[in-house]
């Protein structure tokens, strides 16, 4: 029964471990120096909070030694192992040549072909998955979630039709959220501005 797919009323789940390679981050002997031109970059949980995409332009520099395999290759998705807010990114474009290092803050999933990098991403951010993975977690002062627990982590597997679906619908939602948030951004300042010229003519 380990690892067998099954279906619920969510549809066809399956283990984690089944359609993701996951591997720990790198674990730091020391607090990494800052060295700006290295083209190493340091990705850390309070790096990826505000979005599902990884801005490696946003990402600090410095000096490391350590191995070509634990570089963040385009396509994989880091989910926060620490903390109550276990969310996920994915490094989805890097037209640099600059390398990510994924702290030991976070475990990395590298997707295997029967999923796509951006559902992996949107499904464990999805409402749902993040209830399980608050029940994985453990610990008191730090709560945490290691390795073993995150491959026995159900999660929906659709078709590849239907995967590709929720990803442009998500991709819509986005947009949608980016430009109502634009608006009022925009309206706010109209205001504003109506407002300061109602004072002006007020204190003639």
């Amino acid at each position: 029964m380990d690892g067998l797919i099954v279906t619920t009323n969510m549809g066809i789940m399956t283990k984690l471990k089944r359609i993701a390679d996951i591997r720990a981050g790198y674990t730091y002997r020391e607090t990494p120096k800052p060295m700006p031109g290295s083209g190493i970059l340091m990705l850390q949980i309070r790096d990826m909070r505000d979005s599902q995409i990884i801005d490696i332009e946003a990402l600090q520099e410095i000096k490391w030694e350590g191995k070509q395999s634990q570089v963040l290759k385009q396509g994989e998705v880091v989910i926060a192992a620490r903390g109550i807010h276990n969310t996920a990114a994915l490094l989805q474009v890097n037209k640099t040549d600059k390398k990510v290092i994924p702290s030991n803050q976070l475990l990395v999933l590298t997707p295997r072909k029967n999923i796509l990098p951006e559902y992996l991403c949107w499904v464990l951010n999805y409402p749902k998955t993040q209830q399980q993975l608050d029940e994985m977690r453990t610990g008191t002062n730090i709560p945490s979630i290691n390795k073993k627990h995150l491959e026995e982590l159900s999660i929906p597997l659709p078709e590849m039709e239907v995967q590709k679906q929720i990803i442009r619908l998500y991709q819509l939602r986005q947009k949608e959220k980016a430009l109502v948030e634009t608006l009022e951004i925009n309206r706010d300042t109209l205001i504003n501005g109506i407002y300061q010229k109602l004072l002006k003519e007020c204190t003639k």
